[in-house]
This record gives C-alpha cells, sequence and structure tokens, in this order.
C-alpha cells in the first residue's frame, strides 16, 4: 500500500497547485501580521513575504503561471 504522497499518487497534476507555507513567530493572526516563507512544491519557486498580500500575491502568479503552462 502506498502513502497519499508516494510518487505513484502524486504526479504532476496533482501538486501543480501545492504550497509549503511556514510561518514566522513574528505572526499574529489577529492583529492583521503574516510572515514567513512559501514554496511552491512543483517548481521549488520560494518567497519570504511579510504581509497576507504579499503571500496571495504569490500564490495568484504560481498558480497563474501553471495554468497559463508556465508562461507569465
Amino acid at each position: 500500500m502506498y502513502s497519499i504522497f508516494s510518487e505513484p499518487v502524486m504526479d504532476g497534476t496533482r501538486h501543480a497547485g501545492a504550497f509549503v507555507i511556514q510561518f514566522g513567530p513574528e505572526t499574529d493572526i489577529a492583529a492583521g501580521r503574516v510572515v514567513g516563507r512559501v514554496e511552491h512544491v512543483t517548481s521549488y519557486e520560494a518567497l519570504h513575504f511579510n504581509s497576507l498580500e504579499e503571500l496571495l500575491s504569490f500564490l495568484a502568479r504560481v498558480l497563474k503561471a501553471g495554468q497559463d503552462g508556465g508562461r507569465e
């Protein structure tokens, strides 16, 4: 039996929209402070972000590039 993250299951289409998001210790959601690092699982493209807007902008740009076949 394979893990849900095994190679046969995690083909390119399944994790093309997958991201790892690490929030820094200074993040305070209630205060609207969001700081950390995000990495796209497929491309390994990463960003250190200092606001929710930066995080969402990165996610939108990378997802759009994937939908456009890598063209920006």
